[in-house]
């Protein structure tokens, strides 16, 4: 595949049925250390040397595999620990087209998404490099808006078939179940045959989806409903071991604090002390 990086913010398009592009490329290069971009860009990273890239973004890290997607928006800070060389293809647009891209179905939050490389995604890819080499001549700058947009489509409407499928998978409807029920005692076999799946697929369908294990989740969900329950309750801490289900209160204030960093009675007065402030 020929490397190109074609600059298009100053050309005169004649119709506009696309965010105009800004530049596109495809490219291989190390990536950067530190990036502040000050445009909107879809970097499609179709190959690198290393099975994974660890990526920071505004302060919090982002491991992906290859190919994937990263979305660079005005003003992010994006860093690299480790360099790695990739091969990618990327468009870049003006930070005015934010709004364009969200209201079209680009999720606010998405930042990166590991990328389902389905025979259509890779027909207009195809179109969109060959477009590219031509895209001085009269109409083609207009049509390589147009692919480029639709290739984002294109992605947006994967990852929705892939987060689809995901929902109604079992392990996520059992996620759901754990996320309502929480507080309650769960037979963990008979809600497995409920949902028809054993033991063995569920624990490894589970470890790909969530990084702590179902045990580990369930406390997680009570932990966080306990530091509600103190910041916004009188409860004690014999009430709240109760109707959380924690086998006693000693067991409950020795999980908090390893979650915390402090107990169950140092956060209630944190979290009012806080909430006096914040009414004064």
């Amino acid at each position: 595949m020929q490397l190109y990086h074609i600059y298009l913010k100053t050309y005169k398009r004649q119709m506009n049925f696309a965010p105009p592009v800004n530049s596109v490329a495809w490219v291989e290069c190390e990536s950067m250390p530190l990036q502040k971009p000050d445009w909107l860009e879809f970097a499609y990273r179709m190959s690198m040397e290393k099975a994974r890239i660890k990526t920071k973004l505004n302060g919090k890290n982002l491991e992906l595999s290859s190919p994937h997607l990263l979305i660079k928006r005005p003003g992010d800070i994006i860093e690299h620990p480790e360099p790695v060389v990739l091969e990618s293809f990327w468009i870049s647009y003006p930070k005015e087209s934010v709004g364009v891209f969200q209201r079209a179905g680009v999720p606010e939050n998405l930042s990166g998404c590991e990328l389902c490389i389905t025979p259509n995604f890779s027909s207009i890819l195809r179109e969109i490099h060959q477009t590219a080499l031509h895209a001085m001549e009269s109409g083609m700058c207009e049509q390589l808006d147009m692919l480029c947009f639709h290739l984002i489509q294109e992605t947006m409407m994967n990852l929705r078939k892939k987060r689809d499928v995901r929902e109604n998978s079992p392990v996520e409807k059992i996620a759901a179940y754990f996320r309502n029920n929480f507080a309650a005692r769960t037979d963990l076999d008979q809600l497995l045959a409920a949902h028809g799946i054993s033991r063995r697929s569920f624990f490894r369908r589970w470890k790909e989806c969530y990084p702590m294990t179902p045990a580990q989740y369930v406390i997680h969900l009570k932990l966080n409903e306990a530091c509600r329950l103190l910041a916004e309750t009188e409860k004690t801490l014999a009430e709240i071991t109760f109707v959380l289900n924690f086998q006693s209160t000693s067991y409950f204030c020795h999980l908090f604090h390893r979650k915390m960093g402090m107990t169950p009675l140092e956060f209630r007065k944190k979290n009012r002390l806080t909430s006096l402030r914040e009414m004064a």
